[in-house]
């Protein structure tokens, strides 16, 4: 079973959680519902995007890396990454215009 980095940003706030679950429209669902205690307060949440690890451990890697890092840059790299970028970020460059060689802060040889 395929088991998906997903993450979310807080309509409220514009902070982002990241997680992993095997199904993530009903685990943004869940957030939204307030099933979920730690982001509770700062609902309702959107999904930025998921990307598909084919095991636990390499998502469980992947999610703490984002989660340690705390830093946009190390979510956008990820969101580009995984293809899931708008067509333009902040600054109004093409994620094209972001590519040069494969981010490797995510394991290049991983399972996702």
């Amino acid at each position: 079973m395929e088991y998906y980095v997903y993450i979310l940003e807080s309509l409220k706030t514009g902070r982002h959680y990241v997680g992993v679950t095997k199904h993530p429209a009903q685990r943004l669902k869940q957030h939204n519902a307030g099933s979920v205690p730690s982001t509770k307060p700062f609902r309702p949440w959107r999904l930025l995007g998921a990307d598909g690890c084919l095991n636990l451990t390499t998502a469980r890697g992947i999610e703490k890396r984002l989660k340690r890092s705390r830093n946009r840059n190390s979510l956008e790299r990820f969101l580009r990454r995984a293809s899931l970028v708008p067509t333009s970020d902040p600054q109004g460059r093409s994620p094209d215009s972001h590519k040069g060689g494969r981010d490797s802060s995510f394991g290049g040889d991983r399972d996702c």
